[in-house]
């Protein structure tokens, strides 16, 4: 085996999995407080770009431990034994990412009614979100079904649901090494023990035979290595990744408002929205979905809309908003599973304002996000800002310090006349979250405006 098989040992497409870590409600969560994240930030000034990145501290260790054990392999190391020891040291972990690239297009600023308005011609905010949690589980032949293919046979699937472990993995066995799921499943259904006699136990079923032999290719891409039947009929846990992609882009006009104390802005766009689950699993030493199941079109867009409103008083202030609320369906691909759905995230934000000196400046913040997929507490933040700035609030730094329900995150940023650059560390408070160990996560954003 060489270091490819090393990847393929957790290489799997199946389908998502009933447990009490659920990876695309965990990674709303985890998405909305990143997102939070940026909207800290004032936008500031008329024209901007904005590109944020976001990423789990734990990321580039685990890159070479994965090169440390291909070299393992290459140099005569067991493929098998080397990812279960690697997947041992990194079970429970959970693995992330996002990034955001943001563009705005001002238009001229107007007055009316008393309110001063700020439109903008174009918005548009491209954001790709990446969650990985590591973990492993005890295979049944029930697990293969997907790895034959997306139009696997109901004959098929409903054979792989009853036929009892023992069964097939002697018939596995009985096959020899290099066997396919071809070799078991129409073993089974001439009601034969791997070697062509009779089994007792098993009868003989020519509709199935008829669907196995029609499938014939996909099914043979599904190989059952020694070490996959072994550890099948061991009931030996095998490791696997669950890995969860979601991508958005939003483009549509939006305008602000200001009054004397209230304040607000209103944004219509199109939202195009993909996402895709897959499980990645020792089980695919072989081609039977050793590939990531991706989407090659967009899977659906909706006319969305954001809107908030806020009240000031002196030096506080209070915001309440509403982000993606669905006005209506454009489109939706024929194909299209959307996993995340189309849920309205809410907002309720305070802030307080205060000059200690005249070149220094100190907000409190603190709040709540909500969006279904988790629960009212672990949406709660609580931070300060404390900043020194020169020149209006064109030269300057600043240093910010949050605590949510996982972690304390702290964020230096620099302001440098037409760009700010600002770093994010989220230092974890807590040791795990549904059975999944909490992590480090690391981040840095660039802003320019003029």
């Amino acid at each position: 085996m060489n270091k490819n098989t090393l990847i393929l040992l957790m290489l799997a497409a199946l389908s998502l999995p009933a447990f009490s870590y659920n990876i695309v409600e965990r990674t709303t969560l985890i998405e909305d407080r990143l997102k939070l994240q940026e909207s800290l930030r004032p936008l500031g000034h008329d024209f901007y770009f904005d590109a944020n990145a976001f990423f789990s501290g734990d990321a580039l260790d685990l890159a070479d431990d994965l090169s440390q054990a291909a070299t393992d392999v290459d140099g005569g190391s067991d493929a098998f034994s080397t990812a279960e020891t690697l997947v041992n040291k990194w079970n429970g972990k959970e693995l992330g990412g996002r990034l955001n690239l943001g563009l705005g297009v001002p238009l001229f600023k107007f007055n009316a009614w008393g309110l001063k308005f700020v439109p903008e011609l174009i918005r548009a905010d491209f954001g790709f979100t990446a969650n990985v949690g590591i973990s492993k589980e005890i295979l049944d032949p029930a697990d293969f079904i997907e790895m034959a293919g997306d139009d696997i046979d109901p004959q098929v699937k409903s054979a792989l649901e009853v036929i009892d472990l023992e069964t097939f993995t002697d018939i596995a066995q009985a096959s020899g090494d290099g066997a396919s799921l071809y070799d078991v499943l129409l073993a089974y259904s001439l009601g034969e023990d791997g070697n062509g006699n009779n089994d007792p136990n098993v009868d003989a079923n020519p509709i199935l035979e008829g669907a196995v032999r029609d499938q014939q290719a996909s099914l043979e891409d599904v190989v059952l290595e020694t070490q996959l039947v072994d550890a099948l009929s061991n009931e030996t846990p095998v490791p696997n990744l669950d890995i969860y992609l979601k991508a958005d882009l939003k483009v549509g006009p939006k305008v602000a408002w200001y009054g004397e104390k209230f304040f607000g802005h209103v944004n219509l766009y199109g939202l195009m929205r993909v996402d895709v689950f897959n499980r990645i699993t020792s089980a695919t030493i072989q081609n039977g979905g050793s590939s990531l199941d991706t989407p090659s079109d967009t899977e659906e867009t909706n006319l969305t809309l954001d809107a908030a409103v806020g009240y000031r008083e002196q030096n506080y202030s209070i915001i309440a908003s509403m982000d993606e609320v669905k006005v209506a369906n454009l489109s939706e691909a024929d194909d299209a599973n959307n996993l995340y759905g189309t849920p309205i995230l809410f907002k309720l934000y305070a802030e307080g304002k205060f000059k200690p000196f005249d070149f220094m400046k100190l907000k409190v913040f603190g709040g709540v996000h909500k969006r279904t997929g988790y629960g009212f507490a672990d949406g709660l933040f609580l931070g300060t800002d404390l900043g020194a700035y020169v020149w209006g609030d064109r030269l300057g730094v600043q240093f910010r310090t949050q605590l949510d329900k996982e972690h304390i995150t702290l964020a230096p940023q620099f302001k440098f006349w037409v760009m700010q650059l600002e770093g994010m560390y989220k230092l974890p408070i807590t040791d795990d979250v549904d059975g999944r160990k909490t992590g480090s996560i690391l981040g840095v954003n660039l802003r320019i405006f003029i």
